[in-house]
């Protein structure tokens, strides 16, 4: 069979495997049956970017605050073109299952196409690089699943790889040097963890390029790094001119921001295995540098890209803030070591004879490393390929929010403020044009934590205790609250191993303190004395109750000024004066 059939059928095959794969949780959604349209979170944050993306198809293409009208005009607190990406299928078709399901498949494939690609560029055949593609794509399967980030940054994440290696085999000419400025430059627009991964890995090599005195090569990274510096110009004005904006930073701080130089247990987690692959490419350059100058490029762009990926996820000890480095980065490092460890095995395999000459000091150092990543990829299996969670999703049980959602979007012409459960509010974005009055997510853009907080206590429906404001917490304070309280841990564990303080670990109730968590007691008993103010001060027109949620309705029933316009077996909607 001629090299040109089997690549098409290996591409065929490959590409048959992965839409199967990227169909699985929609195959599974409509088995439950009565699908209205409410599309359920698969993965952490999917109803979170869902909501950016009616955002920048509906009302502002440089994306803002969806859920609170009062920010509708503020800065968002990220870059937007991954979103813009995410949202163009529901520019076109304007239906959001669609524009999911279309996201789903398209980038899962343009994501194996590249990392087929990438395997083909370091020549290895058709049929192995279609495996490879494969298995790095179900490495990854659950962050594909997730919009926006991951599902659009990791194609960008294997470009870059592609213009790497292409550089490294060409570095004086002119369509590689191009190519590398491109993919640079791009990775300022799509993903702040991105472009730290990037500019990292041009600076190992540009260093490394230096110590051997080749100085065209260092010319031509200066213009590498002056093309994608010109190119990302307006993203690097934008960083700075949202750092300045108004609660920034304490946005952040309810985003994981972590004032620490100890690195996280997600950057030890991760950042190991990116140590380990690294380490095998370095001693398998080494050990092989004379007989392939090709395969030495590869192990190179290896090294050069994973030694990055290591240094980016321990950047707060340098830096001083960890912003869960290591748990962003760690998702490049799970994709990278899924691509590269087979890659390795092949390179190993090329020269099988080779290695029949090695001391067993060598065989056993390679065989270590080369386990190690193998179990980090057979343990990531679970975690990668979520289709029981997928499978007890209760995605039946929230279409119900169709109906009483579909009917204020047709009824309410112009956008106004919802008042409904979490979970509805968290809907009412992405199915209408209209903004809320609470929802966890609105908490993630650029806004006072104070606000966030009194959105919070006035919310909540029924009596309010510290046990429930305590298992509530990182709805409103965000998971920022956690990742100090782990880094709190985490040094005092450190400071006893080293014979330092050693003090009783505190619980996270002990760690917030009391006197905090009564303080917020009380200013929900405040709020909730003039329910009457809080909904004028936040322009709350509507209010639905759900007869699933114990006392709710009879709660809103109570309100002044509301009174019953819509009803079904399960939701009430209240208009309020």
């Amino acid at each position: 069979m001629d090299t040109k059939k089997i690549t098409r059928i290996s591409v065929t095959l490959l590409f048959l495997a992965t839409v199967l794969l990227s169909l699985v949780p929609v195959v599974q959604t409509l088995l439950k049956g009565a699908y209205a349209g409410v599309p359920p979170a698969y993965v952490d944050d999917d109803i979170y970017y869902y909501g950016r993306m009616k955002e920048v198809t509906d009302r502002r293409p440089f994306l803002s605050n969806p859920y609170f009208v009062e920010y509708s005009d503020a800065r968002p607190g990220a870059f937007f073109v991954a979103d813009w990406l995410a949202a163009t299928p529901l520019f076109l078709s304007r239906n959001f299952s669609v524009a999911i399901v279309f996201n789903v498949v398209f980038w899962s494939l343009i994501c194996v196409f590249l990392a087929y690609l990438l395997a083909r560029a370091t020549n290895i055949p058709p049929p192995f690089s279609a495996v490879i593609a494969l298995v790095s794509y179900i490495e990854v399967y659950w962050l594909i699943l997730r919009p926006v980030a991951m599902q659009e940054v990791f194609p960008f994440f294997l470009l870059f790889l592609l213009a790497l290696l292409g550089w490294l085999r060409n570095p004086l000419r002119r369509r590689s040097i191009w190519f590398l400025i491109i993919a640079s430059a791009s990775s300022f627009y799509i993903y702040t963890f991105l472009w730290q991964i990037t500019s990292i890995t041009l600076g190992l090599v540009f260093l490394r390029m230096l110590v051997q005195k080749r100085w065209p090569e260092v010319k031509m990274l200066l213009w590498v790094a002056l093309g994608a510096g010109l190119l990302s110009l307006p993203a690097i004005i934008y960083i700075f001119h949202q750092i300045n904006a108004p609660f920034y930073w304490e946005t952040l701080g309810r985003m994981n921001l972590v004032e620490s130089r100890l690195p996280s247990m997600d950057a030890y987690y991760y950042g190991r295995w990116a140590a380990v692959l690294t380490a095998l490419y370095i001693c398998a350059r080494k050990w092989l540098i004379n007989r392939s100058l090709d395969d030495a490029i590869v192990m190179s762009s290896a090294i050069y890209s994973g030694s990055a990926l290591f240094i980016a996820s321990i950047a707060n000890i340098f830096i001083g803030k960890d912003l869960a480095t290591g748990q962003h980065i760690g998702r490049f490092i799970t994709l990278w070591v899924a691509l590269f460890f087979p890659i390795s095995i092949w390179i190993f395999w090329l020269f099988r004879k080779e290695l029949q000459r090695w001391h067993w000091l060598k065989l056993g150092i390679i065989g270590l490393l080369s386990l190690a990543c193998f179990g980090f990829l057979v343990s990531n299996l679970k975690r990668s390929l979520p289709f029981r969670e997928i499978a007890t999703i209760d995605s039946a049980s929230i279409q119900g929010y169709a109906e009483p959602l579909h009917w204020l979007e047709q009824h309410e012409k112009q956008p106004t403020v919802i008042w409904a459960n979490k979970e509805v509010s968290m809907y009412v974005p992405i199915l209408t044009k209209h903004y809320v009055f609470w929802a966890p997510a609105g908490g993630l853009f650029i806004m006072p934590t104070k606000e966030v907080e009194d959105r919070f206590l006035a919310s909540w429906v029924g009596k309010l205790t510290v046990e429930e404001i305590l298992a509530s917490y990182k709805a409103f304070e965000g998971s920022g609250v956690f990742s100090r309280y782990a880094d709190s841990f985490n040094k005092n564990r450190l400071s006893c191993l080293i014979g330092g303080d050693c003090r009783p670990n505190q619980g996270l109730r002990e760690w917030i303190g009391e006197e905090t968590l009564n303080q917020l007691l009380k200013r929900h008993i405040e709020l909730k004395k003039d329910m009457q103010s809080v909904m004028k001060e936040y322009g709350v027109s509507y209010l639905i109750s759900d007869s699933a949620r114990a006392g709710e309705d009879a709660y809103f029933k109570s309100l002044p000024g509301a009174s019953p316009v819509w009803k079904n077996d399960r939701f009430v909607i209240y208009a309020v004066k």
